[in-house]
């Protein structure tokens, strides 16, 4: 039995039948064609804030820069948005962050800590709940575009690994097909 609340309010969100009535044979027939449920992170599970309102407005101010000034310092260090594709390595990203921004190392180690703060947002924790009632009679997963690091981040913040019986970053080493996100 999934729950006299099934589906919560996010089941549109992720695709889950949503005109549903207390029927137990609709349940079951249901059951028979959802095998597995997949969500993403950024945005979905978690609830990622405007970076101009946090990690943006707070170094801008700090290095004295106007936002024009950060915005292209922030741009020229990965223009091909390559690190969501796994094709440029968080160190890599922290140095030409710290290059790009004039930092030094303490504050290059300040700036990644705030932006990963940034990046991981906020865990919703109704929706994470609503995955985690799922199984077992679902199989869950996570396929999420992503930064090489943000598996480590994510799962010491929130441990998806726990949750979710998949998840596939596109940072990995086998990177899910760009139209997989689709």
């Amino acid at each position: 039995m999934v729950g006299s609340s099934w589906p919560p309010r996010q089941a549109a969100t992720i695709g889950v039948a949503v005109s549903w009535r207390r029927d137990d044979r609709r349940e079951r027939a249901y059951r028979s064609v959802i095998r597995a449920v997949v969500f993403d992170i950024g945005g979905v599970l978690e609830k990622v804030a405007d970076p101009g309102h946090t990690i943006v407005s707070k170094w801008r101010a700090g290095l004295r820069m106007s936002e024009a000034q950060f915005r292209s310092a922030m741009a020229a260090v990965d223009p091909g948005n390559l690190a969501v594709i796994g094709r440029m390595s968080e160190a890599e990203y922290a140095q030409r962050s710290a290059a790009a921004l004039g930092l030094s190392p303490a504050q290059a180690r300040e700036f990644m800590a705030d932006m990963w703060d940034w990046y991981c947002g906020t865990l919703d924790t109704e929706l994470t709940a609503f995955a985690a009632a799922l199984r077992p009679q679902f199989a869950t997963a996570i396929l999420s575009n992503s930064a090489d690091g943000a598996r480590r981040e994510e799962e010491a913040r929130y441990g998806f690994g726990a949750m979710f019986d998949t998840i596939v970053y596109s940072h990995a080493p086998r990177r899910p097909s760009p139209r997989s996100g689709r």
